[in-house]
């Protein structure tokens, strides 16, 4: 849980949430492995505009690796981090930028 926020009230959501994936299937980590080879050759395919939010202290991804294979789509592209956020930024303190930016991406793309 604490990968994914620095708030203790969702790491504890986290931790109890019986739903949650605690354990990974070989068959679930070639799916994952496989699905990698496939998104590195459809990378050159992807022409929609594209919208990549990064966490500052993001501790399960690597933010630069990240961004810098998005930024490779052929299509548009636009890449944010937020300053003192962690992985999951729904868990972020209410009033956080990031839906708000979301949305307003959103809208520039539909010209609303």
């Amino acid at each position: 849980p604490e990968l994914f926020t620095a708030s203790a009230e969702w790491r504890h959501y986290i931790a109890a949430e019986p739903h949650g994936l605690r354990a990974a299937t070989s068959r679930f980590l070639f799916s994952s492995f496989s699905l990698d080879i496939y998104l590195r050759r459809a990378a050159k395919r992807v022409t929609v505009p594209t919208l990549l939010a990064l966490a500052e202290h993001d501790r399960i991804i690597d933010n630069r690796r990240t961004a810098a294979f998005v930024t490779g789509f052929p299509g548009p592209t636009e890449v944010t981090t937020y300053p003192g956020a962690h992985h999951t930024l729904e868990f972020e303190p209410p009033g956080h930028p990031w839906l708000a930016d979301v949305l307003g991406w959103l809208e520039r793309q539909t010209g609303r």
